[in-house]
């Protein structure tokens, strides 16, 4: 059985570790950078079959690849600025141009979550697949998927035609996301929806620590 969830967002509070808050920005740049170049500069075509919701990375890295189809239960969303973060994954680049942009600040800074449909109008989802509820219908979605990849490669081959200067722009606007999104990791904004975060969740230690992170972070922040 396939999954009817791509990708449910990562829950940060609990992902993040003490550390020195220099190598945590480091850290973070870098982990973030490396995840979106294996997507920028893999060279063989990369689809993606959607049944569900996909959030933060899951989103924006569907913009990086070369053939999207999902059913009507697929929705995309990239609620950065609820969390305190910013654009990542060369959406700060590639959404106005696919989206245009009233609807990529709506994405990317308003919390807007995209339906299928949506997604489909505007060329983020290549093909959109009708199915009907039931236990087949996830292999209806990953049949139509593999008959895309298969005429896809037919067509234009198995190597990606991207040119090296758009390879070279996508690589820089990623690392200058990665940058800004490590930052991002020790701001103010960002420990506040991690105590709001913990607060709803009932994790008062997590709370009382990201209250603490806050209220510090003139002192500390000088370290960065």
């Amino acid at each position: 059985t396939v999954a009817p969830i791509v990708q449910a967002g990562v829950d940060l509070a609990a992902v993040l570790k003490p550390m020195p808050p220099r190598k945590l920005v480091g850290m973070i740049e870098s982990l973030n950078k490396q995840l979106f170049e294996q997507y920028i500069d893999f060279p063989k075509p990369i689809f993606a079959a959607i049944n569900g919701p996909t959030i933060g990375a899951a989103a924006t890295s569907a913009t990086l690849l070369d053939g999207v189809l999902a059913n009507q239960r697929a929705t995309f969303h990239t609620p950065f600025a609820s969390l305190g973060l910013v654009p990542e994954g060369c959406s700060s680049v590639i959404f106005p141009k696919l989206f245009g942009d009233e609807l990529a600040n709506k994405m990317l800074h308003e919390g807007h979550k995209m339906t299928a449909q949506e997604a489909h109008e505007h060329g983020m989802v290549n093909v959109l697949v009708e199915t009907e509820p039931s236990e087949g219908e996830d292999t209806e979605l990953l049949n139509a998927a593999i008959t895309y990849a298969e005429a896809y490669v037919a067509e234009k081959g198995r190597k990606r035609s991207r040119s090296p200067e758009e390879l070279e722009r996508l690589r820089q606007v990623n690392a200058e996301e990665s940058r800004a999104l490590a930052h991002a990791f020790v701001s103010p904004a960002f420990f506040r929806a991690m105590e709001a975060q913990a607060a709803r969740k009932g994790r008062t230690p997590q709370q009382v620590v990201f209250a603490a992170l806050r209220l510090t972070r003139p002192i500390w922040g000088m370290t960065l």
